[in-house]
């Protein structure tokens, strides 16, 4: 592979060599208030995310998993998860 493409490549991967890799947010909306959204509920949304956090557990992440929240939580509990990042 010609030296170029191969640093091309590197630049897309995450680095795992650190003991602390990150943090993953995982917000799993399931139920809606049909009122405010015209959106019906999501059925299976726990699945993909029981999976989704099994994976980034898996791989060294601290995971933060949230369920059926508002706007204004999403944005609180984002605001929140920033907390002590570097």
């Amino acid at each position: 592979m010609p030296k170029k493409a191969s640093v091309a490549l590197e630049l897309e991967r995450y680095s795992c060599k650190y003991p602390r890799r990150g943090r993953c947010v995982i917000i799993n909306n399931h139920h809606f208030n049909r009122l405010l959204t015209n959106q019906s509920d999501r059925d299976g949304t726990e699945v993909d995310a029981g999976a989704v956090e099994s994976l980034f557990v898996s791989l060294g992440f601290e995971v933060m998993r949230y369920d059926d929240l508002s706007t204004n939580d999403m944005s609180i509990n984002l605001r929140e998860g920033n907390q002590g990042l570097t």
